[in-house]
């Protein structure tokens, strides 16, 4: 299987080492992978804010660029939705539309569902937390499942971080605040695990 690297441009300009490190789980995993360095933004940030004529050509662009290969994976659900869920918005009447977006993954739904991972021979003995994206829960329809956590579900569990920059320059109070409450609840949710350690989740 050959796949094709989407590296959202948030990731590509200030977290870089979340693009190298995809590359190399999915590398790790046997798979053949390629990052097409023509790719661009998908246009989310011109689709929210309503200036979907600035959006199309992008969504264009990602259709030429990644049709060549078996699946695209991306390490973004915000962008990963953008792709599946409102490019026929854009470009629902390309004839390429339904094949390339169908074929676009989330990294970590890419790797339980289309090429899942038996065993990971690593070990990672710290305290996580997990926040579940809009995204991934609402349009994704994905869930955490983490093997040996028992996981608490809290009346917070929903929250949205609203931490977009669409959202926070435009709505910059109510965004402040649900902060806020989700810096709050990091302090007050506690899982234990199989094994007694515990740490601090948030679901």
């Amino acid at each position: 299987m050959k796949v094709g690297l989407f590296v959202p441009c948030y990731i590509d300009q200030m977290y870089p080492d979340v693009a190298v490190a995809t590359l190399q789980v999915l590398q790790s995993c046997g798979l053949e992978v390629d990052f097409p360095e023509q790719q661009t933004c998908c246009g989310q940030p011109m689709a929210n804010t309503g200036c979907s004529d600035a959006a199309r050509p992008l969504a264009a662009r990602y259709l030429d660029i990644f049709e060549p290969y078996d699946a695209v994976v991306c390490p973004s659900g915000s962008c990963t939705s953008m792709v599946r869920h409102h490019f026929a918005d854009l470009v629902g009447d390309d004839p390429r539309y339904e094949s390339v977006t169908s074929k676009t993954y989330e990294l970590c739904e890419f790797l339980h569902d289309v090429h899942p991972i038996e065993s990971i021979d690593v070990r990672f003995p710290f305290r996580v937390g997990l926040h579940q994206s809009c995204h991934g829960l609402r349009e994704l329809r994905l869930e955490a499942a983490a093997n040996g956590w028992l996981m608490i579900q809290t009346r917070c569990a929903l929250y949205c971080s609203e931490l977009t920059v669409c959202s926070w320059s435009i709505y910059s109070v109510p965004t402040n605040a649900v902060v806020s409450a989700e810096r709050l609840r990091l302090t007050n949710v506690r899982f234990q695990s199989r094994w007694g350690r515990t740490g601090w989740m948030i679901i």
